[in-house]
């Protein structure tokens, strides 16, 4: 499904119903964006995609096209940062409390896509609960406060 975000409201524009369950593939997912985005040319686009819209693939794919993402990352995404060798989110040792932007990272150990920032962000209580785990986002931007808006 997408939708346009106006104001607090999500409005559903474009919705496919798949003969499966489960995650869709790359494919399926362009043949869902692909109206939506030529619909939208003349205006601003951020995709923004929970972890069934994560894949590099599709934020390559999307890039190309001129289009902003920020998809929201599993915690065993394979990521290399300038700092650090690639290895997965959950073992680079992010802690309660802490925000991190990495700009320029290397995504996925096989047929690696370079040049997205990766967004780390982990509040310690929300809506006064504890926070168990941090929030991953891969995008285009490159405002890290806008990132954590979005």
């Amino acid at each position: 499904m997408v939708t346009i975000i106006w104001g607090h409201h999500a409005l559903p524009i474009y919705w496919e119903l798949l003969p499966k369950l489960g995650s869709s593939s790359f494919r399926e997912q362009k043949r869902v964006l692909g109206p939506v985005l030529a619909l939208l040319k003349p205006y601003p686009v951020v995709v923004i995609g929970d972890r069934e819209f994560h894949s590099a693939q599709l934020a390559d794919w999307l890039r190309v096209r001129g289009v902003n993402v920020v998809f929201r990352q599993k915690k065993s995404a394979f990521v290399a940062t300038s700092c650090q060798p690639g290895k997965s989110l959950k073992t680079q040792g992010f802690k309660s409390g802490e925000s991190h932007f990495f700009k320029n990272v290397t995504l996925q150990k096989f047929a690696p896509i370079h040049g997205f920032n990766l967004g780390v962000y982990w509040q310690k209580i929300h809506r006064g609960k504890k926070v168990k785990k941090p929030w991953y986002l891969l995008t285009t931007l490159d405002n890290p406060k806008l990132v954590k808006q979005l």
